[in-house]
């Protein structure tokens, strides 16, 4: 079975392309874990529908993720996840995505 490839022509994938912008961004060291999540959750909250089933579940999953990151440490229980944990569950599927 042959894997598209994304084209950011699409209109649907040029939506996915405000994704990978902030993912990069907070991969890459230039947003905090903080507001990745926030950014994340606006775009989330668009309610972006992909056609393909393997995009919406890497971001569904990203979601979840995020909504596991607790910033305060003070405030963290052995489910939540700080900065480094968010970002080395983040960054695989961010490769996953890529690769589609």
């Amino acid at each position: 079975m042959e894997t598209k490839k994304i084209n950011f022509e699409d209109d649907e994938f040029s939506k996915l392309k405000f994704f990978f912008e902030i993912i990069e961004r907070f991969i890459q060291g230039k947003i905090s874990a903080v507001d990745f999540t926030k950014q994340f959750f606006v775009l989330h909250q668009n309610d972006y529908k992909f056609s393909s089933d393997e995009i919406s579940n890497i971001i569904d999953k990203m979601f979840y993720y995020l909504e596991d990151y607790c910033e305060y440490p003070n405030l963290r229980d052995e489910n939540d996840l700080d900065e480094k944990q968010l970002l080395n569950a983040i960054e695989p599927l961010f490769n996953k995505l890529k690769n589609l």
